[in-house]
């Protein structure tokens, strides 16, 4: 291999909602933000990869832009989505606690513990992170 690329992907949107058949104890979690999740465009693969940590594991899935479009619809109406860069810090303290927060806190390559959506939410608005798919009150379209 000659040729060495960086085949990172720096920039995700970090999609905040409520959980959908979540644990008892998410009722106590402040409205839309009871989970989180990232995803992003990967022009290399010309796929949309998702990826979805969860108490039962963590989903990666690749789709197509085409079937991807009807997904960014709902989630444009229904979610709080931040686009946010990757920091590329190396981890200095290891994840103990893994919830869909430090799970994309991890993605993100920030070196921060955030056990809740709502506190990674303001953590990575601190950091530059840029409201996404924000429904227009005028006319109806998503800036995105």
């Amino acid at each position: 291999m000659d040729d060495i690329h960086d085949y990172r992907l720096n920039q995700w949107y970090i999609a905040f909602r409520n959980a959908k058949n979540g644990h008892r104890w998410q009722r106590w979690l402040k409205s839309g933000f009871q989970h989180c999740y990232a995803f992003t465009y990967d022009a290399q693969a010309k796929r949309y990869i998702v990826f979805d940590p969860g108490w039962d594991g963590i989903t990666l899935r690749a789709y197509h832009p085409i079937d991807f479009r009807k997904m960014l619809i709902t989630i444009a109406q229904t979610e709080t989505v931040l686009l946010c860069s990757t920091e590329s810090k190396k981890i200095f303290f290891p994840r103990l606690l893994m919830t869909c927060s430090t799970e994309i806190a991890h993605l993100l390559g920030m070196n921060i513990f955030t056990l809740t959506p709502h506190r990674l939410f303001c953590a990575l608005l601190k950091r530059g992170g840029k409201y996404s798919f924000v429904q227009s009150d005028t006319k109806g379209k998503f800036n995105g």
